[in-house]
């Protein structure tokens, strides 16, 4: 407890201010103990901000995805779904991209641009951050207008694109909207007490509960370096990026998709677990020294030369930044 206490410190010292972030929550697992948990700082840097505790939420960012995968999964064990169906099927309505393949969504390799690359969204983002959009809109950032039909892109390239169109045909196949089945399919089996899919917006209470993010990246978005955002309507990230947790329910999450067989059974999990590399986008075994990052179904696994393999995912919004690694 020491040496994660004094590790916690000296990171929150060493780059508190250079990275403008108020406090950290961690949290630990390792099988036969409880979760440990550990606090520095506070949920804002205005004054009088409580402390980091067991109550904070935080926006967990591209996590989501694998909740979205993991419903999709679920949907095929139900022979609802079909990983190899394509968009035509599902999605008609953008016939530009019917060849595309559900599992293309999900691992990143349907070369679909990125729609939260959008200066068009960036700019509403900042002028109007209340402003909610719904799946179709999101996706019209970016669909082809006209006659226009561009090429995709080949290999591995990161995109929302795929997971918003996953989340709009879990919605037609369910005829439920996302929160419903991310709530009943996961939140409550798994009892994750403190996650939330607060779509449209959250009430107040769960509001309440939200660590102050603050804007940090001057790339995408940079009048709002600074800027507190936790606010901000998160529509703009849906399946691929709006559930709200605390880091002691991520573990338990994580725990769900890669230890226990609650929620997806062990042919789910080696599908979910199936990757292409993020160098080349062609499917892998495993990752290595020289290929030491590939994609599943909205997991990442990882290689280091200290520890080895390894899960992970790190999302990010606007002010928040959130990290498993299993």
């Amino acid at each position: 407890d020491d040496n994660i206490n004094n590790a916690l410190t000296t990171h929150f010292n060493q780059y508190k201010e250079k990275e403008y972030f108020s406090g950290i929550a961690l949290s630990i697992y390792k099988p036969n103990t409880p979760i440990a948990n550990y606090y520095i700082g506070r949920t804002g840097h205005e004054k009088g901000s409580p402390k980091m505790n067991a109550e904070t939420l935080f926006q967990i960012g591209s996590i989501t995805k694998s909740f979205t995968s993991a419903i999709a999964l679920q949907l095929v064990k139900e022979n609802k779904l079909q990983l190899t169906d394509n968009l035509q099927k599902w999605l008609p309505e953008y016939h530009k991209w019917s060849t595309l393949t559900i599992d293309s969504l999900l691992n990143m390799t349907s070369g679909l641009p990125n729609y939260s690359d959008s200066p068009v969204l960036n700019a509403l983002q900042f002028q109007h951050p209340h402003q909610n959009h719904s799946a179709n809109e999101l996706i019209n950032f970016v669909y082809p207008v006209g006659t226009l039909s561009p090429p995709l892109k080949s290999g591995y390239f990161y995109t929302n694109t795929g997971y918003v169109l996953s989340g709009m045909i879990i919605e037609k196949i369910t005829k439920q909207s996302l929160g419903h089945e991310i709530q009943n399919r996961l939140i409550k089996p798994l009892e994750l007490k403190n996650t939330f899919y607060p779509l449209p917006n959250p009430d107040h209470i769960i509001a309440a509960r939200l660590a102050n993010g603050y804007g940090f990246n001057p790339f995408m978005n940079p009048e709002l370096v600074g800027k507190e955002v936790s606010s901000d309507s998160l529509s703009w990230a849906g399946a691929a990026g709006a559930i709200l947790s605390n880091m002691e329910d991520v573990v338990r999450w994580v725990k769900a998709v890669f230890v226990d067989e609650t929620i997806l059974d062990k042919q789910q999990k080696q599908t979910m677990m199936q990757v292409v590399s993020i160098q080349t986008g062609k499917p892998v075994s495993q990752v290595s020294a020289s290929d030491p990052r590939a994609f599943g179904l909205g997991i990442i696994q990882g290689y280091d030369k200290d520890i080895g393999k390894f899960w992970f995912y790190e999302g990010e919004t606007e002010g928040f930044r959130t990290l498993y690694l299993y």
